[in-house]
């Protein structure tokens, strides 16, 4: 092997500035989760002055657990009964403007009459 195949020092200066980038964005990086917590640290404070105890900003979470349906089944029942009932009933949409709803076998058999054709 000829030492011209390799150019050990180009190797050792581009490992050189790697580790120092490394290190800068690891600097960076941690001085801005600082700069963040400390900002919610503040933000906190100054809600539990306004508020609020001490104690409430200890027991604070920044990220609240998901909130999930308890019965999604009903919730579903109850949802599609909601809209079978608009889509069969008549009532306002703006009174104001005079849109009105209509159910929706009649808007059908309306369209059809419109169109000049049978059902």
């Amino acid at each position: 092997m000829r030492n011209e195949d390799v150019n050990l020092r180009g190797i050792a200066i581009f490992f050189g500035a790697l580790a120092l980038v490394l290190v800068a964005a690891y600097l960076a990086l941690g001085g801005m989760v600082k700069r963040f917590e400390s900002d919610a640290r503040n933000r906190d404070e100054g809600e539990a002055r306004g508020r609020g105890s001490a104690s409430t900003i200890v027991s604070r979470t920044y990220f609240p657990y998901p909130r999930e349906q308890p019965h999604p089944r009903v919730d579903l029942e109850t949802f599609r009964v909601h809209e079978e009932a608009e889509l069969n009933s008549y009532g306002w949409i703006n009174q104001t403007a005079g849109i009105v709803r209509i159910p929706i076998d009649r808007a059908i058999d309306l369209l059809v009459e419109r169109q000049g054709g049978t059902k």
